[in-house]
């Protein structure tokens, strides 16, 4: 009896024993069966998620702006607004172009545009924007006239507006100053009705077609300066050519009056940027009408 007794029990711990591994085996199993399931959700949901925008080059590049162009070696320049387009023989745009009042530029020229693949005309601007009324600074090469009398043109800048960037001015104050070789200041009373009265400093980035020490009071000026000025009165801003005031010819269209109004930087001394100086380094000399 003692022996039936010891042999039951341990049946049942053998028997616990065998329930026990099974379900230890049944549990690792469906553990390692989860974990995959686990990593194919993880990578759907990589895959579904939404990629990251990113804007193409090409916008980017058309969205920074233009810069203007450095004067070819060697180049005459030219500034003015177009009246009117053409088409030459050959089929090249052709820009009909007076001067900037009180300039010595030709009082017009015709201007050709370039487009063959061999020597384009280079734009500092966004070509698409050239219409009737733009004001440009146009470099070419001097004394090589096409048959039909225009100029073909090496370079084309945006020059912003004829009232920003040219004064014609009468000299009542000439201030050099002491401590600065080189600098100081122009002050003059406008020549076009309703102008009023600019100070314009000069240094050594200023040329001057005129030399300054032919500027005197009651000098007329035409002054090529940065289109930035102060909110002083006078205000100031920065010439970069100063030449002689050229009286327009009959029947020339006089250049707007500049609005008092108009926003203006605050920059107390009005210095240009290098964009601003970059293109006065070349051959500049207006040639005379």
């Amino acid at each position: 009896m003692k022996l039936k007794k010891q042999f039951a029990a341990l049946f049942c711990a053998l028997l616990i024993a065998i329930l026990s591994a099974c379900g230890q085996s049944g549990g690792s199993s469906q553990a390692s069966a989860s974990q995959p399931a686990s990593s194919a959700a993880a990578s759907q949901a990589e895959s579904e998620a939404p990629a990251e925008e990113s804007v193409p080059e090409e916008a980017d590049a058309e969205a920074a702006p233009v810069e203007p162009l450095a004067a070819p070696e060697g180049s005459q320049v030219f500034r003015g607004t177009v009246e009117d387009f053409a088409v030459s023989d050959d089929g090249a745009t052709v820009l009909l172009m007076r001067r900037a009042v009180g300039t010595s530029f030709p009082a017009d020229l015709k201007v050709k545009l370039i487009a063959d693949g061999s020597a384009d005309t280079q734009f500092g601007m966004d070509a698409d924007l050239l219409g009737n009324g733009s004001f440009l600074e146009v470099y070419y090469t001097p004394g090589q006239e096409n048959p039909d009398g225009s100029v073909t043109a090496l370079v084309v800048n945006d020059a912003l507006s004829e009232d920003l960037v040219y004064y014609n001015g009468t000299v009542v104050e000439v201030a050099p100053d002491p401590e600065q070789e080189g600098e100081g200041y122009l002050l003059l009373d406008p020549l076009e009705e309703g102008g009023m009265q600019y100070r314009f400093n000069y240094g050594p980035e200023t040329q001057f077609v005129i030399p300054l020490e032919q500027i005197a009071v009651g000098t007329q000026l035409n002054v090529y300066h940065s289109p930035a000025a102060t909110r002083s009165l006078p205000p100031q801003s920065y010439a970069l050519e100063v030449s002689a005031y050229t009286a327009p010819a009959e029947g020339e269209v006089p250049a707007p009056v500049a609005d008092p109004a108009a926003p203006v930087e605050s920059d107390p001394v009005a210095t240009p940027s290098a964009e601003e100086t970059a293109a006065p380094t070349e051959v500049l000399s207006p040639v005379t009408g």
